[in-house]
């Protein structure tokens, strides 16, 4: 088998308490453990009353997800770096 095909995958912390991010948006969910930055499944919360809840890989919102801006308009599908 050629083990150049699998990556190792980056060991992920879940914090269960909302952190402050530096943008100010506040973040609950997992991160990788070496960057400390969103990645797995969360839920970001940003200034102006935005919600994200789905995907992020490396603190960008990747893969599927949600999001609903302050005014309450949806979307709900796939997410490519923000």
């Amino acid at each position: 088998m050629d083990t150049a095909f699998f990556e190792e995958a980056e060991e992920k912390i879940m914090r269960d308490k909302f952190d402050t991010r530096k943008s100010g948006a506040t973040f609950r969910g997992e991160y990788g453990a070496e960057t400390g930055k969103p990645d797995g499944v969360g839920l970001k919360i940003f200034p102006n009353g935005s919600i994200y809840e789905g995907f992020f890989s490396d603190g960008h919102t990747n893969g599927k997800g949600r999001g609903i801006s302050g005014k309450g308009e949806v979307y709900q599908g796939m997410f490519v770096y923000d």
